[in-house]
């Protein structure tokens, strides 16, 4: 019946929007590690060619983007909250 189809269509809407905000947090935390693999692999190289692992700007450059991904994770938690409550 059209009640029950329109049912099952918003379950299914919901396991979308589910999904779509965990592929996000994932990608957004791989590429978080990715980023700060790079940032360590940049500063051994150059520790190893004899020069400073980083500038005081690359340094600052570095904690700025770490900070703001810190402060994304909790959004990210919220809406998954919200997703997961509403899945339920």
């Amino acid at each position: 019946s059209q009640v029950l189809l329109n049912q099952l269509r918003a379950v299914f809407d919901q396991i979308i929007e589910l999904q779509n905000a965990q592929d996000a947090m994932y990608r957004a935390a791989l590429e978080e590690l990715q980023l700060r693999l790079q940032f360590e692999e940049r500063k051994k190289q150059r520790e190893l060619e004899g020069k400073w692992g980083v500038t005081a700007s690359e340094d600052e450059e570095e904690s700025k983007r770490m900070k703001e991904f810190q402060d994304s994770i909790p959004k990210m938690c919220s809406q998954l909250r919200i997703l997961t409550h509403f899945y339920q």
